[in-house]
Parts: structure tokens; C-alpha cells; sequence
């Protein structure tokens, strides 16, 4: 068995090595893998920098391809399904890390969770983490979620997003990047801000928001980015691309600018790796190793301590071009549960 990999997804390579001896492991950066290098493959193991669609992977052997993240907005599913390619990911395994990149980043703009209402934009894995932390500790916490307030679901009282950011102090977002569909996510916020919103976080997918926001000056409000309109492709949705000056003004405006690397844990990247693992296990007719049921619940002073995100506010402000090296470098601890 060939199996191709983005060389940056941690724990991979030693544990595809040692469990799979016989096979061919094949390790790449994310965006140089080519039509050429998975075309003998059987399997390609990547993160959200590699394209995965009739480019790449059209009259290869491939019938795997595993993303090592929550989000599948860089797979062509639908033409992979067509192909008769099983695409899996890895949902939920970075939750805790980007939860406490959010109430981290939140207390370093001033949000006090005593006196302040926040929002949560999406109820999926890290959505609801988010909401449970602060609920927790008293906070007022609102949700939005069009497609489960659709459905009929009754564990919130879910609100129209205009709505939400009238009665709110902060809000984060937590949605898969869409553009199509009943509830498309591109630019989901966009035009005038309430006066009362005082910071908004972005650790989903940059197009997320309206880039206007970053690229002028955001005054009061504090805007904390992991997540960058540059980021996303393909390009024709974000008009003719972005200038080096455009991105550079981008981070340098945001109050909090990090190199996406909010799900970016130690722990996170292990459950990721094996949900990987998992997944040719399958493909291969190995026997499953399902991973313990993590238990137990988290408390807010605790999470804000374990991680300040200014430090890496700072190295990407530094370098706003190495972008890409400081997210492949990163990687933290997450806070503990009880």
C-alpha cells in the first residue's frame, strides 16, 4: 500500500511506520502534492492546504483521502463520492484547543464574563464547548444556528443572527465555510456592527467575515483573527486575490492576529493522527483501536491561564509573511479537565 501524507500533521509518520512497516509512506508539504505524486497511491492523508479534486486526484488509484481536520471545505466530496473515493475527517478533534483559544483571546480584549453577554455563531463540537465553558461560569451566553433551529432541535432557544449581535458584548464563530445552500456562510457577517459589540472572533474560516473589517480601522471594536480571507480559496470568491500589502494590513489591524493555529494543540493533533489511523485501518482490514471516551468538564479561570495568545499575536505581527512557518511550528497543551 502507498500512502501519501502532508509531512505537518504531527505523530503521523512514526505511527504509519510502525503499524503499517510493509507500506510506502510518502511525505510531503501540504501544497506541493501533486496529480504526479497520488497517482499510484492508494491512500493521501492531508490538513487544509491541499486541494483535493478531479485536479489531483482524476485517474488515480486513490480511494482514500483523510483530512486530518474538522473542516472538509478543501474536498471536492461530491466528486470524490463520484469517483467512489471515501473522504473522512476527524470532527471534534481540536474543540478544546480552539475553546481555549477563545475565552483566552476574549479575556485578553476585556471580556468580563460576569457582566458581559456573549455570542455564539454555530452549536456543532466547539460551538457547544464554548457555550457549556461560559454558561458555567454564569455568563450569558446566546446562540445562532439556522440549520438546527431548522431542524426542529430544542436544546436552545436559537436566534436570527441580526438579532444576536444587537444583544451581545463579543461574538465568536464556529461554522464550516459554505457558499451555496440554504444557510451559506461566505462573508455571514458583513456591514454596519452594533455599537455595543465590542470584539469579534474568527477562528473558523476566514471568509467567515467580510474582509472591509480588517482592512480598514476597527476603531473601538476588537477583532481577534486566526482564520484569513486570504486563506480561503478558491480565488474568483475573494475577487483578484489579496496583496501582500492588503494581508499585511489585515493582521497588522486585527487586535489579536494569530497564524491559524487555534485548534493547534498537542492533544488535538493526536486525536486528528488517529482518527487517520483509524481510518486506513478500515480501508486496510485491520482490526479497529477505538480512542477512551474523554470525560469530565472545564473550568473558565483555568482555561483562560493555560494559554495567552499574545505571544503569538506578536510573532505573526513581527512576520506577517511567515505566516505558514509559525502555523507548521505551533503547537501547545490543553487546559486540563476535571
Amino acid at each position: 500500500m502507498k500512502i501519501v501524507v502532508d509531512r505537518d500533521i504531527p505523530f503521523l509518520q512514526e505511527a504509519l511506520r510502525k503499524e503499517w512497516p510493509e507500506a510506502e509512506v510518502v511525505a510531503l508539504r501540504g501544497t506541493d502534492i501533486s496529480a504526479a505524486d497520488v497517482a499510484d497511491a492508494d491512500a493521501l492523508i492531508v490538513r487544509t492546504r491541499t486541494r483535493c479534486d478531479a485536479a489531483l486526484l482524476a485517474g488515480s488509484k486513490v480511494r482514500l483521502v483523510g483530512t486530518a481536520t474538522i473542516g472538509t471545505d478543501h474536498i471536492d466530496i461530491p466528486w470524490c463520492e463520484g469517483a467512489g473515493i471515501e473522504v473522512v475527517s476527524a470532527p471534534g478533534c481540536n474543540a478544546p484547543a480552539v475553546m481555549q483559544y477563545v475565552a483566552s483571546a476574549l479575556h485578553t480584549a476585556g471580556f468580563d464574563p460576569r457582566r458581559h453577554t456573549l455570542g455564539v455563531v454555530g452549536k456543532g463540537h466547539i460551538g457547544s464547548l464554548v457555550t457549556d465553558l461560559y454558561r458555567s461560569a454564569g455568563t450569558t451566553v446566546l446562540v445562532c444556528d439556522p440549520p438546527r433551529a431548522e431542524r426542529g432541535e430544542t436544546d436552545e432557544q436559537y436566534m436570527e443572527l441580526g438579532k444576536l449581535l444587537e444583544s451581545c458584548d463579543a461574538v465568536t464563530f464556529h461554522v464550516p465555510y459554505t457558499t451555496a445552500g440554504a444557510h451559506p456562510t461566505y462573508r455571514l457577517l458583513r456591514g454596519a456592527l452594533p455599537e455595543r459589540l465590542m470584539a469579534v472572533v474568527n477562528a473558523s474560516r476566514g471568509n467567515v467575515i467580510d474582509a472591509a473589517y480588517l482592512l480598514e480601522e476597527a476603531g473601538h471594536r476588537k477583532f481577534i483573527i486566526d482564520t484569513w480571507p486570504f486563506e480561503d480559496a478558491p480565488a474568483e470568491e475573494c475577487g483578484a486575490g489579496w496583496t501582500e500589502e492588503e494581508r499585511n494590513r489585515m493582521i497588522g489591524n486585527a487586535f489579536i492576529a494569530t497564524p491559524h493555529i487555534a485548534g493547534y494543540s498537542r492533544e488535538g493533533k493526536a486525536r486528528a493522527t488517529e482518527a487517520m489511523l483509524e481510518a486506513l485501518r478500515r480501508f486496510g482490514g485491520k482490526p479497529s483501536r477505538p480512542r477512551a471516551a474523554e470525560r469530565g468538564t472545564y473550568r473558565l479561570e483555568e482555561v483562560i491561564a493555560s494559554y495567552d495568545p499574545t505571544a503569538d499575536s506578536r510573532k505573526l505581527k513581527l512576520q506577517p509573511g511567515d505566516l505558514e512557518k509559525l502555523r507548521a511550528q505551533h503547537l501547545r497543551p490543553e487546559p486540563e479537565r476535571h
